[in-house]
């Protein structure tokens, strides 16, 4: 019986530290690291893509068949490569801003408003970027 007893003790230790540690992984900073990580996965995974095929079609023989000579899915992934970037660095300004407001401005209050930070992480870089690749567009079609 006292080791039933021990065993139940032990099992509701272990279920109350499980519960602590999960709880506290969902909190706001988390949120925002978690976008944070998304961007960076993206960005990543467009880099990798980028760089598998520029190897596979340098080292292959015959015709070359890759994202860099297909242009609208070349000047696609640089668009999307441009995006994440944006994307990752205003989701490091938003941790700042939110660590920053945390220290000096909102010492009790922990509600922040992630309507807006999810336009002005995900939002934003979108317009950013289109600004980027219409400009890009313009310049080089006046310079051919």
């Amino acid at each position: 019986m006292f080791a039933k007893v021990r065993t139940s003790h032990l099992q509701h230790k272990e279920d109350s530290m499980l519960a602590t540690v999960k709880g506290s992984l969902r909190n706001n900073r988390t949120r925002m690291h978690l976008n944070l990580f998304g961007a960076m996965l993206i960005q990543i995974t467009v880099r990798l893509t980028l760089y598998i095929d520029q190897y596979v079609t340098r080292n292959s023989d015959g015709e070359q068949q890759g994202i860099d000579n297909t242009a609208l899915l070349c000047e696609s992934f640089y668009i999307l490569l441009e995006y994440a970037r944006t994307a990752m660095f205003l989701w490091m300004f938003i941790e700042g801003h939110y660590l920053h407001s945390m220290l000096t401005i909102t010492v009790f209050s922990d509600r922040p408003n992630f309507i807006f930070y999810y336009v002005l992480g995900w939002g934003l870089p979108v317009i950013m970027t289109a600004v980027w690749a219409a400009v890009t567009v313009t310049q080089h079609s006046s310079t051919q």
